[in-house]
């Protein structure tokens, strides 16, 4: 994706306060806390390599989260 696709995107997540709300509980969520102080998946996000993080088992397993899924349908919408 590019910046302005990202950039359109946080302003979309922001602007919407039902995602927020539900962004904020992702961080009681040990699984997501966990994906998160990996220093792999850090990087991969700070670099934007989606394809490195498309093959974490960590990433995977929070993109299978059941509120990062309805964050997902949400931004669909």
């Amino acid at each position: 994706p590019s910046s302005a696709d990202i950039s359109s995107l946080t302003e979309k997540m922001m602007s919407d306060s039902e995602i927020m709300s539900m962004i904020q509980s992702l961080k009681d969520d040990p699984t997501f806390l966990k994906a998160m102080e990996d220093p792999a998946i850090m990087k991969a996000v700070s670099s934007g390599d989606t394809s490195a993080l498309m093959t974490n088992p960590k990433f995977l397993e929070i993109m299978n989260n059941a509120t990062v899924r309805d964050i997902q349908q949400k931004m669909q919408k």
